[in-house]
Parts: C-alpha cells; sequence; structure tokens
C-alpha cells in the first residue's frame, strides 16, 4: 500500500499538471485555436462558441500553472495514515513525476537533434525546428470529401491513398462505394 500511496502522490500530480499545461501550449499556440476550432467544426458541422478558444489560450494555461506553482511552492509530505514517508521516498516520488516529465522536452530534443545532424541539411536550428512543426502531406482526414471540406485542393494532391482495401475480398473499395 505504500507503494501505491507513493506513486498516487507523484505520478497524480506534478505530472499531470505539467502535461497539460504543455498541451494548453500546444493547442493553443503551436497548432493554433483557429485552425482547432475549424477542425471541430469540419466534424460537427458547426462552428464552437469563441470562449472555447479563450479558455484554451488563457483560462487553462493560467489555471494549471497557477495550480502548478502553489504545489511546487507548498508541497506535503507523503504520509499513509499515520506513517511518515521518509525524505528519500519522496525522493523517489519526485523521480516517479520527472520520468514522465521529461520525455516531452526529451522527445523534442531528439528530434531536433536528430534532424540537425543526421537530416542532410545545413539548416538552423530555428528552420528544423519550423520544419519539423509543419504536418506532413499525408497528414489530414482520409476521405476525400473531408478533404476538400477542410482544405479543398490542397488535400486532393496528398499522399494519402483514395482508396480502402476490404479484408474479406482484398479488392479496393472506391470512396464512393464506401459510406
Amino acid at each position: 500500500m505504500y507503494v501505491v500511496q507513493l506513486f498516487d502522490n507523484y505520478a497524480a500530480t506534478y505530472s499531470l499538471l505539467a502535461t497539460g499545461l504543455t498541451e494548453c501550449f500546444a493547442l493553443a499556440w503551436v497548432y493554433g485555436c483557429d485552425r482547432f476550432l475549424s477542425d471541430i467544426e469540419t466534424m460537427l458541422g458547426k462552428r464552437p462558441h469563441k470562449i472555447w478558444s479563450i479558455s484554451w489560450r488563457f483560462v487553462a494555461p493560467i489555471s494549471l500553472f497557477v495550480i502548478l506553482i502553489f504545489t511546487l511552492v507548498h508541497p506535503d509530505r507523503t504520509k499513509y495514515e499515520d506513517y511518515m514517508f521518509p525524505a528519500w521516498a519522496d525522493g523517489i516520488g519526485v523521480c516517479i513525476s520527472l520520468a514522465s516529465i521529461l520525455a516531452i522536452p526529451g522527445v523534442a530534443i531528439y528530434k531536433v537533434v536528430s534532424a540537425m545532424c543526421f537530416g542532410g541539411s545545413s539548416d538552423g536550428l530555428q528552420q528544423t525546428v519550423q520544419k519539423l512543426s509543419k504536418p506532413t502531406p499525408d497528414w489530414g482526414p482520409r476521405k476525400k470529401e473531408h478533404r476538400m471540406l477542410v482544405k479543398g485542393d490542397h488535400y486532393m494532391n496528398s499522399a494519402v491513398p483514395t482508396e480502402v482495401v476490404t479484408h474479406t475480398s482484398q479488392q479496393p473499395m472506391m470512396l464512393h462505394d464506401y459510406k
């Protein structure tokens, strides 16, 4: 039960707050709220209210940041019933939190370094990050009619196949037959 308490205290607090803050930043400022609202409009048939954009850009990130700061400034020692965990156990808990949090910048740094060192390009850091942030040609809706709703002709020439292979006959089925 002590190990479960340690995981509960550390794996479900700092890492979730940091991950949520990173996701809010990525959605609002990297991908873009307007683009995300357009994607939702394509899926639902109507555009969501502007309050969502305000919430994703400001309310949620500020709230998560404030909660994270208060959690870091006033940490509680881990305890279970009347037993107070030793300081080294809290150190293990911090390592548990960092293991999941450090994956986010770790993968980003790995991708940038790999692209700069082994990508065969002499671009600088900013150009490399911009290239890595752009979608690939096969990104987007799979169905041709959905691609037309989102970006028009931009998606019509992408690498995503417009045929679907069924598992029973192994014969391609055209999109107009697939409904």
